[in-house]
């Protein structure tokens, strides 16, 4: 340590290393930005292209170092019958075969006549765009790309080469920006041109890549509904062992409202529940349902009516409660909402309750659940 340094350490005291390396960032950070982004672009236009060697490899690493790699989805279009083809001047059909490059790229093959141009569509549609893509390539004459009506003006990279000291075969990789891609149908368009005096080999594929991260977020949520029903339980409590037991809920006979009496909220499956009341009135009740959750929990509200007030628990915890909030004369009656958030549900079972009191001539409950989560099918 210089002795300036030793000054520092000795103003700066226990702080000191935080200090020095709050220095260090504000003074490299933008230096290993820069990094990182020259070998992402190698990663990705040379290494996930096929290209690898040393400089491949050590871009890869240092990603990896800075947890900045991706990982992606390969979704391949070999040439094959599901694309549409014209041989100009010619008019006949091509016939396709598949062959495999030396490393591992699957092409589909076409012998183009001599003095002819191949002109070839394939369309697809997609969920989502790709990040970018790979028009892995085997044709040494005249080439045009182009895609959604656009012509793709991009670099090319020599991969390996589909037959040993023939030049002519040499394979290469063009990336193609993920932006001129889109959701929905996209049309693919290519147009190889053969003006030499001899049959000409072609063989392609068109290879999208989409980041696994993106995938994940972009599926759609799995929406669910929970609606009141004589499926839900009803918990009582012996005071004495203090031991819980339940019993379905009944259809709610003196309900006394109909969905034209709900302001705001919509006719749906649920269905008023109570308990008999043969015995006496009860003006107390504990009604239980759960749900099950597999995946990651999003977002959800519990809407209901509940004559006269309700405290709702999630998973032992309250997570709200409202009073019946109505007008008498017409009968107009307002429903109530409780959210759910994530911090309050667990992977697995999770158990709703609904502590009601009523002492109303509005005898019953009423409620519709609504949650969503991760979905787990992925899109294309």
């Amino acid at each position: 340590i210089t002795t300036q340094g030793g000054y520092y350490r000795e103003q700066w005291g226990e702080n000191s290393d935080a200090q020095i390396q709050g220095f260090v960032m504000q003074n490299t950070q933008e230096y290993i930005i820069n990094s990182l982004t020259y070998n992402n672009q190698i990663y990705t236009q040379f290494h996930l292209a096929g290209y690898q060697n040393d400089a491949t490899q050590a871009a890869k690493a240092a990603l990896e170092e800075y947890n900045q790699s991706v990982e992606y989805r390969s979704q391949e279009y070999v040439l094959d019958s599901q694309w549409q083809q014209s041989l100009e001047p010619a008019g006949t059909r091509l016939d396709f075969n598949s062959i495999k490059s030396p490393k591992g790229h699957n092409l589909g093959r076409a012998i183009i006549p001599a003095n002819n141009t191949l002109n070839l569509t394939r369309r697809f549609n997609m969920d989502l765009e790709p990040n970018f893509a790979f028009l892995q390539i085997s044709f040494p004459l005249g080439i045009e790309v182009q895609l959604n009506g656009s012509v793709v003006n991009s670099s090319w990279v020599v991969i390996d080469s589909l037959e040993a000291g023939k030049p002519a075969s040499t394979h290469y990789s063009f990336i193609i920006p993920g932006e001129m891609f889109a959701r929905g149908e996209n049309v693919f368009e290519l147009a190889l041109e053969n003006s030499s005096a001899g049959e000409q080999q072609a063989a392609l594929a068109l290879q999208t890549m989409t980041s696994l991260q993106r995938i994940r977020e972009n599926i759609p949520p799995v929406v669910k509904n929970i609606f009141s029903n004589t499926g839900w339980r009803v918990i009582s409590t012996d005071p004495e062992p203090g031991e819980e037991s339940s019993v379905f809920a009944a259809d709610a006979t003196e309900w006394n409202i109909t969905w034209d009496n709900l302001v705001n909220m919509e006719e749906s499956a649920s269905r008023p529940i109570w308990v008999s009341e043969l015995d006496g009135p009860v003006n107390h009740l504990v009604f239980e349902t759960d749900f099950v959750l597999d995946s990651e929990f999003k977002d959800g509200i519990i809407e209901f009516i509940a004559p006269e007030a309700v405290t709702v628990y999630l998973n032992g915890t309250e997570i709200g409660s409202a009073i019946f909030d109505y007008d008498a004369d017409p009968l107009e009656i307002y429903k109530g909402e409780v959210l759910i958030n994530a911090s309050n549900v667990v992977n697995g079972r999770n158990v709703l309750r609904f502590a009601v009191s009523n002492s109303s001539i509005y005898r019953g409950f009423l409620a519709k659940i609504t949650y969503s989560q991760a979905g787990k099918e992925e899109i294309r």
